[in-house]
């Protein structure tokens, strides 16, 4: 038997020439789930709870809130003494009122006869239906808490409640993908179809960059220098907001939470977006007998475990959601009935002016956010680190 090149091995001098064992497909094993996005059904879950007009599309859009009436009135910066019939109120406080109202503040109830609202002095009987008087500090809140008008009075006006209009601007995310005339011919492995594969890629990245202007946006009208840009959720949360817990996540951050969702808005389900952090913390908050324990089967197998989906609170459930791009610092609750993705540009690919000896394309998705009900959402922020 002929030896060729006696000495010569498999591990030898001849590396470069051997043949190559590749995977034909490449691994990409960043996460590209979007939790939030996904759960405000996906780049257009307005349409089932905004009302837009097709021919109103712009790059502003606008929605229009109102609340029923008042229910409170404000002192002035000055105290009301036991016995005093005179409520001198803070400035444009005294219209919300009209002869006829019941008020309340601890234990004493007043019956309202005579509204001023150019001196914003309002003359009530006092204390009302044999209540116990007490005095007033100054710039309480009182309640409005009904009305017992007397028999053929004339009729007196009110003061109405006004119409707000949040808004939100639309937001441009592109990516180019260019090609050279060279590399349009190669066959590569693991990609197939170069164009196809980066597209692939690089639209769950935008993806991504939405999901993260969800929880971090700031709202930019924009200019010819300055791009526009949406708000994310803390945009459209400022009533019930606990801006410094200064701690880990607490059960009593979270009742506040409820409380103050169900007293501006009612009751019903809502999602709390958590980071990882934060959704083990939760977790190890709560005793066994706090827990209520469930199992999972598809005819087949049985799950057990402890994956919490929920808390429910006094005043109402509150769903755990957990995020993977969101920080520990902050923790949004949101009720789904109010909240969704208004696109005006779907995503599209189109071609650019060929200027060498090169292909490009381009790939871009505008839209907003839209998010209403301030009052039925809440937002627990300055958490330290679980």
């Amino acid at each position: 038997m002929a030896i060729i090149n006696p000495g010569t091995s498999y591990d030898g001098d001849n590396v470069t020439l051997r043949a190559r064992s590749l995977d034909e497909n490449i691994l990409n094993l960043d996460p590209r789930d979007t939790p939030l996005l996904t759960l405000l059904g996906g780049l257009d879950g307005a349409a089932g709870k905004f009302s837009f007009l097709p021919s109103s599309n712009n790059t502003k859009y606008e929605w229009m809130e109102d609340t029923l009436g008042y229910r409170s009135v404000k002192l002035k910066n000055a105290a009301s003494v036991t016995g005093d019939t005179s409520l001198d109120l803070a400035t444009g406080e005294a219209a919300k009122l009209e002869p006829g109202h019941i008020l309340e503040y601890s234990t004493v109830q007043m019956w309202v006869s005579e509204v001023n609202t150019s001196t914003d002095i309002v003359t009530v009987t006092r204390p009302y239906a044999g209540t116990t008087d007490v005095e007033i500090p100054a710039n309480s809140v009182i309640k409005i808490i009904g009305m017992a008008r007397l028999e053929g009075a004339e009729s007196d006006p009110i003061k109405g409640t006004t119409v707000t209009i949040p808004y939100n601007y639309t937001q441009i995310v592109h990516r180019e993908l260019s090609e050279s005339g060279t590399m349009e011919k190669m066959q590569l492995l693991g990609k197939g179809d170069p164009w196809q594969y980066e597209a692939a890629k690089q639209v769950p990245n935008m993806l991504i960059e939405i999901e993260h202007q969800l929880l971090y946006g700031i709202r930019q009208a924009g200019s010819a220098t300055t791009p526009r840009a949406f708000g994310g959720v803390k945009t459209f949360i400022t009533q019930n907001v606990q801006a410094n817990l200064g701690s880990k996540i607490t059960k009593a951050a979270f009742e506040a939470a409820a409380l103050s969702m169900f007293e501006g808005s009612g009751g019903g389900d809502k999602y709390a977006i958590v980071s990882p952090g934060n959704y083990v913390e939760l977790t190890s908050l709560f005793t066994s007998a706090e827990t209520v324990q469930h199992t999972e089967s598809n005819a087949k197998e049985y799950w057990w475990g402890m994956s919490p989906v929920g808390i429910y609170t006094k005043f109402g459930k509150i769903n755990l959601y957990i995020d993977r791009w969101l920080v520990d610092s902050f923790i949004p609750i949101i009720d789904l009935n109010h909240v969704g993705m208004k696109t005006l540009r779907p995503f599209f690919i189109e071609p650019l002016a060929k200027g060498g000896d090169y292909h490009k394309q381009e790939t871009i998705w505008e839209g907003t956010l839209c998010m209403r009900g301030d009052k039925a959402h809440a937002l627990i922020a300055g958490i330290t680190a679980p």
